[in-house]
């Protein structure tokens, strides 16, 4: 019965949170997910209180929970790999200052670029979670006057203009050479950031196996982004983390936890 009752509150917690993410208006549809959540936490909590579950062939509620405890294991594990981004990254790139390659250092000699993904662009500019990633971009470059910036994002369906375009304005007004600011405006996701990006880089004439490369990109979007980077041929490369929405981190960690499991199945990571 305790089960029940936890699982019944966890569950309009969950359509609660849900209602409140799809009010604010993201521009995304993942509330649904919290939704449908809680409907079957709510559907399931009521089926055993009325004694329902009692009634279903053992072997049958045995599977039942044996694949929740695999699902949830499976979320465990996921949210471990994105919350370990929140921090290190940020560590390992201001180590080597992605432009401090004195012997010794341990940073790569070369060229160093920091790469700055796209989200959401609405009518009146960047939406708040790209604003935090320039804002972070921002304060990196100008402590390392070195550094180019590859700013990459294509144009969304509901978007007024490219990603990249917004992100090249917000740099050039906070007082960054459009010298140091290289704009990438085809692709649609981070997959594609990553490589396209890398083409940039080669089309420079450097190597993304010699270059250091940061990566200025929301907290929870650090752990997939690197990893796919190291899996398109980057060898240094860091996370830089960038600060995000408090009320908004249960709904980013949980889909960031779900894109980690699709580009692990479609061999990205």
């Amino acid at each position: 019965m305790l089960l029940s009752v936890i699982c019944m509150f966890a569950g309009l917690a969950c359509l609660i949170y849900g209602a409140a993410v799809m009010r604010a208006r993201t521009g995304t549809s993942f509330y649904v997910v919290w939704l449908v959540l809680g409907t079957f936490m709510v559907c399931m909590a009521i089926l055993d209180m009325s004694g329902f579950l009692a009634s279903v062939p053992r072997p049958l509620l045995a599977a039942g929970r044996a694949l929740a405890a695999a699902l949830l294991m499976l979320l465990a594990a996921t949210l471990a790999m994105v919350l370990s981004g929140f921090r290190a990254g940020g560590r390992d790139a201001h180590r080597c200052g992605l432009s401090d390659r004195r012997p010794g250092s341990g940073c790569r000699a070369g060229g160093s670029y920091i790469l700055v993904p796209g989200a959401r662009v609405r009518e009146d500019g960047a939406s708040r979670v790209l604003r935090y990633r320039l804002e972070r971009a921002v304060h990196f470059l100008k402590e390392n006057p070195e550094t180019i910036v590859i700013v990459s994002g294509g144009k969304g369906s509901d978007e007024p203009c490219t990603e990249a375009e917004v992100m090249r304005d917000y740099l050039l007004r906070e007082g960054i050479e459009g010298s140091r600011i290289i704009s990438e405006d085809r692709s649609v996701n981070t997959s594609q950031n990553i490589r396209f990006s890398a083409d940039v880089i080669r089309r420079r004439g450097d190597s993304v196996r010699q270059v250091n490369v940061g990566i200025v990109t929301s907290n929870f979007h650090i752990f997939r982004a690197v990893r796919l980077a190291k899996k398109a041929g980057y060898r240094h490369v860091y996370g830089i983390p960038a600060k995000s929405t408090p009320f908004f981190l249960p709904n980013n960690v949980l889909r960031e936890s779900l894109g980690i499991v699709k580009d692990w199945l479609r061999g990205n990571l």
